[in-house]
């Protein structure tokens, strides 16, 4: 959500001295961050929201972040030639106190993703600790 670059008057009147919207603001930012990524032998990787936003128009080196609970989006990315990092929220989140190390083991990052692409899907996940 860009709205809040509207209340940032620094952020407001640059958007508007390029002649640009809120989401061309957010491209030339996601964009730009990947070239910086790049120049600097780094792989970029987002959430599984900025490749809803944006999909294959990011950069085929960027990694898309599926971290949503019931979320499908590994199967497009993989689809597209993108490679996924997966955590589960509900799961592999440390603030889930209540979850035990079996549960977290039982979770298979590939399911839903064709035998083809799961090359695509990264070993292991984050342990994210919010």
């Amino acid at each position: 959500n860009t709205q809040c670059w509207r209340e940032v008057p620094e952020v407001w009147g640059w958007l508007q001295a390029r002649n640009m919207s809120l989401d061309q603001g957010y491209k030339y930012f996601v964009q730009r961050v990947q070239k910086i990524a790049h120049s600097l032998s780094r792989v970029p990787v987002v959430w599984e929201e900025v490749w809803r936003h944006f999909g294959s128009q990011l950069a085929p080196q960027t990694i898309i972040h599926q971290w949503l609970t019931a979320s499908t989006v590994g199967q497009d990315v993989t689809q597209h030639g993108y490679r996924l990092l997966w955590s589960n929220a509900d799961v592999w989140y440390l603030d889930h106190l209540k979850t035990t190390w079996q549960t977290m083991y039982a979770q298979d990052p590939c399911t839903g993703i064709p035998p083809i692409a799961t090359g695509r899907v990264e070993e292991g996940g984050p342990g994210i600790p919010f």
